[in-house]
């Protein structure tokens, strides 16, 4: 599911990309009992989309809440028709419940703010309460969510779109979240829409040469330790070095990364590295470690970067200034929306982490509890049935404290 989310086209989005969620109502068995009910209305929704907009592309998700209900995460780009007023207004909308979040949670500031209206909200609304048929106001007024992804103009021309893959894959990645009730059938829990038009992943291949090659995954592998480190300083986990890693000849990936505009570059840079070191092992003179001059070393690439750092470093040092004005307060109340944005995001995926990461060890504890008080009793009744020891007349284990 990552790999596909890292290689969709997100640029066929468009420029104002989207989260759309779709519930259902409190007592959701009455619509939709079965998984086949539920992709039924997933592509009538599709359907009515596709009359009023034109071909939707975009990727769509099913999770379960707690309740045992379904629910659709849609990530699509917003029809044109959306005008600018009405997508600023969403804009605030997604900036306000963030920041509450913050202070009462995720489902506490969903539940205080009010239902998306305009004129594409209230069609996105009403096609969705039509569609489950449930005839209810209250569903028609929280049955749909919608959360933009940019709060800026600037956002959306100069954001990275592999970030953008990694929110959504961050959004909707939650394995806890995959369970469906018992009697509801089996499904798809993702999908895509759109691949007739190109809405497909991007993989591409190349053959390189064996030395190259193994060039070229040392590489990777120093960048997806990199990957790795900002992950466990993000999520406060320890870094553990071995994370990701792969044996022999075997490949690797590495998410987090637009490959498309760092491939080339770094084929560039292993061929070059390669053919170095082929150069440096076919001339004996170079072997050995002694040089006379500067000018008779062997030249290696990374060499070259050392020697560039640490230029930099000295140039750096001999520049004497007075203190710089703080970055934060010269920027465009655009650009400080986006920055706090993008440390929400950080923030509420720390606590999403810590959440389960606590539920796991409740979770661990009680089982243990459990087994336990099973091999007491186990005990007890092999005790009282042999008669040995003091089992004919000791008393069962109480019952240890209920979770």
């Amino acid at each position: 599911m990552r790999f596909q989310f890292s290689a969709l086209p997100w640029e066929m989005l468009g420029r104002r990309p989207a989260m759309i969620t779709l519930t259902y109502p409190g007592d959701w068995e009455l619509w939709v009992a079965n998984s086949r009910e539920l992709a039924r209305h997933r592509e009538a929704f599709k359907e009515r989309w596709r009359r009023k907009f034109g071909t939707l592309v975009g990727v769509w998700v099913v999770e379960f809440q707690r309740r045992g209900a379904p629910h659709l995460h849609l990530y699509v780009g917003l029809p044109d028709e959306v005008s600018d007023g009405e997508y600023r207004g969403l804009q605030a909308r997604t900036m306000r419940r963030r920041r509450r979040e913050l202070d009462v949670g995720k489902f506490e500031a969903r539940k205080r703010e009010r239902a998306p209206t305009g004129e594409f909200a209230m069609w996105l609304r009403t096609a969705w309460w039509e569609v489950v048929g449930s005839e209810l106001a209250a569903h028609h007024g929280r049955g749909v969510d919608i959360a933009v992804a940019f709060f800026s103009s600037d956002a959306e021309s100069t954001a990275n779109r592999a970030k953008v893959a990694e929110y959504f894959w961050r959004e909707s990645g939650k394995w806890a979240q995959k369970n469906p009730p018992d009697g509801f059938g089996s499904l798809r829990f993702y999908g895509r829409w759109g691949q007739k038009i190109g809405f497909n992943p991007v993989v591409s291949e190349q053959e390189l040469d064996e030395q190259v090659g193994l060039e070229l995954r040392r590489m990777l592998r120093r960048l997806q330790r990199q990957k790795i480190r900002e992950m466990a300083e993000r999520t406060g986990r320890k870094f553990n070095k071995r994370a990701g890693g792969s044996r022999g000849r075997d490949g690797l990936t590495v998410f987090d990364v637009d490959g498309r505009k760092v491939a080339a570059q770094l084929v560039e840079c292993a061929t070059a590295v390669a053919l170095d070191k082929a150069t440096t092992q076919r001339d004996p003179s170079s072997q050995s470690t002694h040089h006379r001059a500067l000018s008779e070393r062997p030249v290696n690439i990374y060499d070259l970067l050392r020697e560039a750092r640490r230029e930099a470093r000295r140039l750096a040092a001999e520049v004497v200034s007075e203190e710089p004005p703080d970055p934060f307060d010269e920027m465009s109340q655009e650009d400080r929306d986006m920055l706090e944005a993008e440390a929400y995001f950080a923030q509420l995926y720390r606590e999403e982490q810590e959440l389960e990461q606590a539920i796991d060890r409740h979770e661990t504890r009680l089982w243990r509890q459990e087994l336990a008080r099973e091999r007491d009793r186990k005990r007890y009744r092999r005790n009282r049935a042999t008669g040995a020891g003091d089992g004919a007349g000791a008393s069962p284990p109480a019952p240890g404290p209920e979770a």
